[in-house]
């Protein structure tokens, strides 16, 4: 074999294990994405994308790929929410150095890149834990260190959030963080710990959070466990490299952590009242539940997804009972279970984990830290297996057995039979093995491949059953729809908006299934759904009537030619072709298989308006027709675009009158627990009218309008399907036709109030509204992500009124003078203008972003200065081992010699006795001489050493 042949074979020997780690999570997760039909695998129609995944990560993904593929700025985009601060969307959700692979797929397999990135991030993950696990236990490698990783790398968290490519990466790197403080405390080496963290950090900020709340409390444990004599010293040591390196961790990520901060402020991340009660939510006895085979994955609400190994559970109770574990270091790590489950049970400090924040949904973010902790600590026990009796290894196993059969009787958790069958029948399994460990009569190479074959069972048991009820419950949508005719929407695009005169317009997509969907499709729109959007702005928009949630999402659910048009939006793209467009808009033939429907009153995103919209606030109301009817008018628009109208109300089940008036609407009372419905018929409409509906409610209803002619017969029944807080488009009114309206609230969940409102658009308001705002727009030159530049003529002084959401690090100057850029109820902007023709260039950088970059060069700066400093430091005392090194040699070489001079002489009387006689004579005679005697000593010590010399 040749000497590269063999090099090779023994590095493979030495990271067998490791690399076991990696593949082994990878194999099993693209096996069940094969099984499960994700696409590209098997017929492929299906893709992970769900929940938030499917609304926010791979549409920012893929607008994170265009930006770099386009040589654009990473701090704005245009295509979230009518231009959103991007810096702090990539922060929140595309900053991982991983997702730089999203370069290679295009829209329509944006789906392919989520599903490979939650692949590698499990491999990384029990790569990176065999290291931690080899370096906890003396550098042993075996299959038993692949098990354990694998569990870490396939724990409830994972296997619950897979298709979270968000957090995934403060998981991964965990173990890589846990391995550098190690180092740090035992041989005062920060450098893999520091840059761990700060790319933790940098990845997400909100997951680096929850590694840096769970290290102030690890750390002291750590530092325990590895600490053979603990000492005043090496603790105060430890604490100031800690502190000093976690300092400048944070320091390195400010220029992206620092900067998203300011923007959170005005987020709806921040605000939340501080919870009064301490309480414990969860019960101990359902929440053991949650250690199971096959855990039902908690997304939406429940207990928190903690499985880390059946196996693992069973070690736990031993953890405390080895003995040759030291009691110091059980103390340790039963406080910080304990901290760890408190936190998952307890309001308070769940509100705390989650950055000062309830969560919105999937709860016990930080759950990946119990699992952590439990795989770290059944470890330290499995290399003590040999330390216990038979009856003590069997013990746990039949307590579990037990519970299992009280759980099924009294357990009020949500874990089903499945959890239950698969548990019972594992624990069995390993009961037989504990026995044949306990019993010592097989070799410890039969009871390791044993107990490796039963592990990697129950790995592939548990990760196939949750992860399958997760695309049961929460759905794996289809591959089809995802990103479809991207490449002729972009050429739609680009040919209308190089026929606008005024060289800037937005679009929308039909049907509106994602919430970010122009980021999806590169498009300038008004949808958006992100952690970092402007409340004050989701607030505003809310009262525009269009569906979102009024914290941190819009869609164009309740888009009306009315907020079309102030708001920019000319194109409307349905791939479907059978997609419910807002009517009232012009379509346009062309060379591909959409429906294109354009505005041709659209505007500007730039125009004059009356300068009274400068004080304008918005009314909370929940009457939107009120609000854009107050909004417009405040623009210099002296009619009501809106028109309420009287409608007469039949068939009324499960709702009881309480008054109102077509001006603010009709007021229902729920009756609790009922279904309800009504109908409605509008009165005295008028021929080409456009009618409106709103419905305020905590459930939306589903509208289905019918419309019959008696001569010649003809009946046209519309469903629609409505969402939250959104004006619902009735279409025209033909007076040949009578409209009927039915609202269904089949919810059950219904309750409290329902207003409901009917309206007719005044198509001679609305035209007047177009010639005001249309006579002085703001004609785009140029632009680009961060910068945009135009000509705008102002026949009198006045505002112009900007269609971007309002964001402090918005910078303007007019006809190249600063000028101030002045919010609009906080939601948009506006700049004072006087007469005559300008020119205005708007440019965008994050708000103090050079201070956060100072802050990270300087921690960089001084990590550098750091690490050589200890360098020097280390070379300094190395040279001084090597030079006392080199005087001990010398000193053994001269005792050495002394000690053969002496041997040689013993060896020289023995052979010739008459010359030691004589020599030992002479010895005597100098004796009986003193000064000769005396000569002879200092010539002796001369040539010895020279203080000899003074002495003498």
């Amino acid at each position: 074999m040749r000497p590269s042949n063999k090099r090779l074979l023994r590095r493979f020997s030495e990271r067998q294990f490791h690399i076991y780690s990696f593949f082994i999570p990878v194999f099993v997760m693209t096996a069940i994405f094969a099984i499960l039909q994700v696409h590209p695998f098997a017929s492929g129609e299906n893709m992970i994308l769900t929940v938030d995944c499917y609304h926010q990560y791979a549409p920012f993904l893929l607008e994170l790929r265009n930006k770099i593929l386009g040589g654009e700025s990473l701090f704005f985009s245009w295509n979230v929410g009518l231009g959103t601060n991007f810096w702090a969307v990539f922060a929140n959700y595309s900053a991982s150095p991983l997702n730089i692979l999203c370069i290679f797929f295009p829209a329509k397999y944006i789906g392919d890149c989520v599903a490979l990135l939650a692949i590698l991030r499990c491999g990384l993950t029990g790569l990176f834990m065999s290291y931690l696990l080899k370096e906890l236990d003396k550098d042993r490698k075996d299959l038993l260190l692949t098990s354990f990783s694998c569990f870490y790398a396939l724990c409830g968290w994972t296997i619950s959030y897979f298709w979270n490519i968000m957090w995934h990466d403060a998981v991964m790197l965990l173990p890589l963080i846990v391995l550098g403080l190690i180092k740090m405390f035992r041989d005062k080496k920060p450098l893999l710990y520091c840059i761990s963290l700060a790319v933790c950090l940098i990845s997400n900020f909100y997951s680096g959070y929850f590694i840096c709340l769970f290290l102030i409390f690890y750390a002291p444990i750590l530092y325990i466990s590895i600490t053979k004599k603990i000492t005043i010293q090496n603790f105060w040591s430890a604490v100031w490299r800690f502190g000093l390196y976690s300092l400048i961790s944070g320091g390195l990520s400010a220029f992206l952590t620092v900067s998203t901060y300011f923007t959170l402020q005005k987020s709806s991340a921040t605000g939340t009242a501080f919870p009064k009660e301490f309480a414990v939510q969860n019960d101990l006895f359902d929440f053991i539940s949650r250690f199971m085979i096959g855990q039902n994955p908690n997304i939406r609400d429940g207990m928190a997804n903690v499985y880390s190994g059946l196996f693992v559970l069973i070690l736990i109770p031993l953890f405390f009972l080895c003995k040759k574990i030291r009691l110091r270091e059980k103390i340790a790590y039963g406080v910080g279970l304990s901290i760890m489950y408190i936190s998952l049970s307890s309001r308070m400090m769940t509100f705390i984990w989650h950055g000062f924040h309830f969560p919105n949904q999937i709860p016990y973010r930080q759950a990946f830290l119990f699992s952590f902790l439990m795989v770290v600590m059944g470890y330290k026990v499995l290399r003590n297996l040999g330390s216990f009796s038979k009856t003590e290894l069997m013990a746990p196993c039949l307590c579990l057995i037990a519970y299992l059969i009280l759980y099924e009787k009294v357990g009020e958790g949500q874990e089903g039979y499945l959890q239950i069958i698969l548990s019972f029948i594992f624990l069995i399994i390993y009961t037989t093995v504990m026995r044949v460990i306990g019993e010592k009569k097989r070799s410890a190479m039969f009871q390791q491949i044993l107990l490796f074959c039963v592990l990697s069972a129950e790995l592939v048991a548990s990760t196939f059953s949750t992860v399958s009820l997760v695309a049961a419950h929460e759905s794996f949508t289809g591959w089809d729809f995802y990103g479809s005719h991207y490449d002729e929407v972009q050429m739609l695009m680009e040919e209308s908006e190089a026929k606008n005169e005024y060289g800037f317009e937005r679009s929308e997509i039909y049907p509106a299934y994602i919430c970010n969907q122009p980021a999806l499709y590169n498009m300038k729109g008004i949808s958006i759904f992100t952690s970092t959007a402007r409340e004050s702005f989701v607030k505003f928009i809310r009262n525009l009537g269009f569906h979102n949630n009024g914290i941190n999402s819009m869609r164009n659910f309740g888009l009306t030619k009315v907020t079309a048009t102030l708001l920019g939006v000319r194109n409307m793209f349905d791939i479907y072709k059978t997609s419910p467009v807002p009517q009232g808009f012009e379509q346009v033939e062309n060379d591909t298989e959409l429906r294109q429907f354009v505005n041709p009153d659209s505007l500007s995103v730039g125009y004059m308006v009356d300068p009274a919209v400068l004080t304008y606030k918005m009314n909370q109301t929940s009457v939107p027709f009120l609000s854009i009817n107050a909004f417009v008018k405040s623009m210099g628009v002296s009619k009501d675009v809106y028109i309420p109208m009287k409608a007469s109300f039949d068939m009324v089940e499960g709702l009881e009158a309480d008054g109102g008036q077509e001006r603010t609407g009709y007021k229902y009372t729920v009756e609790d627990g009922k279904t309800a419905s009504l109908v409605l018929t509008p009165i005295d409409p008028q021929k080409g009218d456009h009618l409106y509906l709103y419905v305020v409610s905590n459930k939306p209803p589903k509208v289905t309008i019918n419309e019959q002619r008696m001569q010649p017969l003809e009946m046209k029944e519309t469903k629609i399907t409505a969402r939250a807080s959104q004006i619902i488009d009735l279409g025209f009114y033909d007076p040949e036709f009578t409209k009927v309206i039915t609202l269904d609230f089949k919810d059950k969940e219904l309750n409290g109030n329902l207003w409901v409102q009917l309206v007719r658009s005044d198509e001679e308001a609305y035209q007047e509204m177009v010639d005001v705002l249309s006579d002085e727009q703001l004609k785009i030159t140029s632009y680009d992500s961060t910068h945009l530049e135009g000509v705008i003529t102002a026949k009198q002084p006045g505002a112009m009124f900007l269609t971007i959401p309002y964001d402090e690090s918005w910078t303007a100057t007019v006809d190249g003078v600063a000028a101030e850029i002045k919010p609009i109820d906080d939601a948009f902007m506006a700049i004072e203008m006087s007469s005559g023709t300008h020119t205005v260039q708007l440019a965008y950088h994050p708000t103090k972003f050079k201070l956060c970059v100072m802050i990270s060069v300087a921690s960089l700066i001084a990590l550098v200065l750091f690490t050589l400093t200890r360098k020097l430091f280390e070379h300094i005392d190395y040279k001084k081992s090597l030079e006392e090194a080199e005087d001990a040699e010398q000193i053994d070489e001269q005792e050495d010699a002394v000690e053969e001079n002496e041997v040689n002489t013993q060896e020289t009387a023995d052979a010739n006795p008459e010359v030691t006689s004589q020599e030992t004579s002479d010895e005597q005679e100098a004796m009986d001489k003193p000064e000769e005697s005396e000569s002879v000593t200092v010539e002796k010590d001369e040539s010895v050493s020279p203080e000899g010399t003074e002495e003498a």
